[in-house]
């Protein structure tokens, strides 16, 4: 199955491929990776060849300074220092530990001992294969993670004479170049960027940080009638970490210390202060010194203007590798821990040398998606809304825009937003990336168009559905992330939501669309996730907002038809204002399918935690539901008496793949503690197949608090 031997034995005494940047004497490629190297220079095809038989040999070579096994050996989550070379190998006998494939100008490396699955927002997550012990069984593993490296051949005239010295870090100044081009790229070639772009009126945040004219300047608060207008600014995005790491805040009590000038800048946005300086930008917006954290009225004022703050930014600086604001955009990295690297190899009888540069596959998923920042629900909105983004991570500098996605180093082409062919539905092989796109071309598509027409829910090809798409994408990527004060899952995406309203020329009703109810309402809990709880106060029974969970919704739009949908016929909002706190005597009425119904028994053959169940309705005959509840349960629960609920149905339709129909709906009980007078609230949802009886009943005007 493996090629275990090299093809053609390597000259001894041959002087090996080296980098630039190394110790005089450092071997840059283990025999293995050098073979590798070869080959993919030679032309040659190869595949599955074994790379280090042994645990032992890999780890030995990435301590050793292997550049593509260091590399390799860096991707790996698990503790190495608890899990031996020995360990392993006694586990895994017979089994290469990696193997490579050869093609021109490719090489591709694969860890045969582990798996891995990817979680949108959070990475790449491993796994183990083979039992570490003997009660413990293997886990499931689609495939072996894989990892490719690019590489570009071309003749060096003038190889280095010497390598040079190791750069202890790459900052500012070194990236310097790669930041201002990318900006005038931007500028210069991106239209839909330049489409999207405000007009220059004016809008300037209510305050601002004034960075002054010189590097050595005091920064100092302004109000908005003190700067330019318009006014060119930029934007921090970064996460405040644990309490005690919190940022300096302005608060009632240190305005006027904080006009007169910062006592104290953390790292963080000193470095952004530079960032801005080197683009030319005099005057900076960051959510802990420009809105009075203490001031409840003018916090929820300023967070209402999110959508505006970053629209009207000139750049975004994203701390996207950083924790606190003490970790700052730059950190110490050693160029040969990271492609790309470019190593030469001489010619004996040349004074030419042979040139590789080598450059990895996109580093999305374990880099980028899971970075700290990336787990933050404020950051998705700041990210989505501004018009550009330097995203400063842990080992590399990220360029984001209405165009593109693209990274330092980048030898592959740019992401762009003409990949998505016109869907506005991002890509699986890159979700996380495609979402900015995705939002950019539904929002040229609105300015080209004015407005979106509505058209039935289920029609995929139209615009309409396309958006709902997008924006149901969204909301499952942001109830992923993390929130410091769970009273703002509303608010931290009021500003997407404000965006979408005149894209969709719709009520919004604490985070569902009023003309798409029957699909927006049938969100549930992502399947293994948990929640302790719910929270009426922060948002009402039917929205998601109102459980700590994740969320999917359901796939209405890819079943062929649709026999009867409910409809939201009235509500207490005002269906424009998406950023208002919701209130006590919020209610929407629902009029739909709806049935009292109680719960008899568990469905045969189902565990204790199941929700399949048999329920007895007005008509006394047993019916086997399945219920989703919104949050977790006590196993005791379904002992004894069972509580008393309601089915209302939202929506019928037939599958596909069989010639069988589907109710779905959401589960409903008595508000007894609300102050809305007859009103119910929903604990889960429900899928039953298709019963004629419960359609053919007369309709009825649900209240849901």
């Amino acid at each position: 199955m493996y090629r275990r031997n090299s093809p053609q034995p390597l000259v001894a005494d041959a002087v090996g491929w080296f980098l630039e940047h190394a110790p005089e004497a450092a071997a840059d490629l283990c025999a293995r990776c050098e073979e590798a190297l070869s080959l993919s220079a030679s032309d040659s095809k190869l595949s599955l060849s074994v790379h280090h038989h042994s645990a032992g040999g890999f780890f030995d070579a990435a301590e050793r300074s292997c550049l593509v096994c260091g590399y390799l050996c860096g991707k790996l989550p698990w503790k190495a220092e608890y899990l031996s070379p020995k360990t392993l190998e006694s586990k895994v006998p017979g089994a290469p530990f990696s193997t490579y494939s050869v093609r021109p100008n490719r090489i591709e490396y694969r860890l045969e001992w582990l798996g891995e699955s990817y979680i949108p927002g959070k990475g790449l997550v491993w796994s183990f294969p083979y039992p570490l012990n003997g009660n413990a069984s293997s886990e499931v593993v689609v495939e072996n993670p894989t990892y490719g490296l690019n590489v570009h051949f071309s003749t060096c005239t003038k190889p280095p004479a010497k390598r040079l010295p190791i750069p202890s870090s790459i900052g500012l100044a070194e990236r310097a170049p790669q930041i201002v081009a990318w900006i005038h790229e931007c500028e210069r070639d991106h239209s839909i960027c330049r489409s999207l772009k405000p007009a220059a009126a004016a809008y300037v945040p209510t305050r601002l940080l004034d960075l002054g004219t010189s590097k050595g300047s005091e920064v100092r608060l302004r109000e908005a009638h003190e700067c330019p207008s318009p006014c060119r600014y930029v934007t921090l995005s970064h996460c405040w970490g644990a309490r005690k790491d919190w940022p300096p805040r302005l608060l009632m009590g240190n305005y006027q210390q904080m006009r007169d000038g910062l006592p104290k800048i953390p790292r963080t946005l000193l470095e952004a202060i530079d960032v801005s300086r080197l683009l030319g930008v005099r005057y900076l917006w960051i959510d802990s010194l420009c809105i009075i954290q203490d001031d409840p009225e003018d916090w929820r004022s300023e967070a209402a203007r999110m959508a505006e703050v970053y629209s009207n930014s000139f750049c975004n600086i994203a701390a996207t590798g950083s924790r606190n604001g003490s970790g700052g955009l730059y950190f110490q990295q050693n160029p040969r821990l990271e492609p790309p690297w470019t190593l030469y190899l001489k010619q004996p009888t040349s004074a030419n040398a042979r040139r590789a540069v080598i450059s990895c596959d996109i580093p999305l998923d374990d880099e980028f998606g899971a970075a700290p920042l990336n787990s933050r629900a404020w950051a998705l909105q700041e990210r989505l809304l501004a018009p550009r983004t330097l995203h400063f991570g842990r080992k590399r500098l990220y360029w984001e825009c209405c165009h593109s996605f693209t990274w330092e180093g980048n030898h592959q082409g740019a992401r762009t937003v003409t990949q998505l062919n016109g869907s506005y539905q991002p890509a699986w092989v890159s979700p996380f990336i495609d979402v900015k796109l995705a939002f950019a071309a539904l929002k040229l598509q609105s300015c080209q168009a004015e407005t979106l027409q509505v058209q039935p829910v289920g029609r995929e090809a139209d615009a309409m559905s396309a958006a709902l798409n997008l924006w149901e994408f969204i909301v499952e990527t942001y109830c992923k992330c993390s929130l410091s004060k769970k009273t703002d899952k509303l608010i931290a995406l009021s500003g997407i939501a404000t965006s979408f309203q005149p894209l969709l020329q719709d009520d919004y009703l604490a985070g569902i669309w009023r003309s798409h109810g029957a699909r927006q309402l049938l969100w549930k809990r992502s399947r293994g996730s948990s929640a302790s709880d719910r929270d009426n106060d922060r948002a009402p029974s039917w929205s998601w907002a109102s459980v700590d969970s994740p969320i999917v919704y359901p796939s209405l739009h890819h079943h062929s038809s649709d026999d009867y949908q409910a409809h939201i016929e009235r509500h207490t909002f005002s269906g424009v204002d998406t950023a208002r706190a919701p209130r006590a005597s919020d209610f929407i009425e629902v009029r739909g399918k709806f049935e009292r119904a109680s719960l008899a028994d568990r469905a045969s053959g189902m565990s204790a935690g199941s929700r399949q169940l048999i329920v007895r309705s007005h008509r006394q005959v047993p019916t086997t539901v399945l219920l989703e509840m919104d949050v977790d349960e006590q196993d005791d629960v379904f002992d004894g008496d069972f509580p008393e609920y309601f089915l209302l149905a939202l929506a019928s339709y037939k599958q596909p793949s069989r010639n069988s129909r589907t109710v779905e709906g959401i589960v409903l009980e008595r508000a007894y503690t609300s102050r809305v007078k007859d009103s119910f609230q929903r604990v889960g949802v429900f899928t039953r197949e298709y019963d004629g009886e419960f359609l053919a009943l007369p309709e009825k005007l649900v209240r849901i608090v």
